[in-house]
């Protein structure tokens, strides 16, 4: 072979190398890109799931306080009305049972306050994953 030759057979199995790079590196970008767009679609699907949850259990923990607002204005209620009528019997027979309704109440709201925190903290803890995987996915595209 001539030198021209030999050259252009090297150039040629440069190219042939370099288009082989390309068309793999092509390749595990696309495949890296489904992987980014399928785990940034299952966060955002856990983000809302956490969301809802957490809306949720707001709203039971403010059914609950109005629930106990409700008991707590009954007993202050009957004691005024027990007062009144000078009835310590009448008093003592209902002071028990709407201690251990406003007791009751306070052990489900103390409960739906800890699932409310719990979802918050979910909600932050998959918004955070979800940030993260989208800000992975602008970085990886524009490589």
């Amino acid at each position: 072979l001539t030198a021209v030759e030999a050259a252009s057979e090297k150039l040629l199995g440069d190219a042939s190398y370099w288009k082989g790079k390309y068309e793999a590196a092509t390749k595990s970008w696309a495949e890296q890109s489904a992987k980014t767009e399928t785990e940034l679609g299952a966060t955002s699907k856990a983000v809302a799931t956490a969301k809802a949850e957490a809306d949720a259990a707001i709203a039971a923990k403010a059914s609950l306080e109005a629930e106990l607002n409700h008991v707590k204005e009954k007993l202050a209620t009957a004691q005024a009305a027990a007062a009144a009528a000078g009835s310590v019997a009448g008093e003592a027979a209902q002071q028990p049972l709407a201690n251990a309704e406003l007791a009751l109440l306070k052990e489900r709201l103390s409960t739906a306050e800890a699932k409310s925190e719990k979802m918050r903290k979910a909600a932050a803890h998959w918004k955070s994953k979800y940030d993260t995987t989208k800000k992975e996915g602008s970085d990886g595209s524009a490589q």
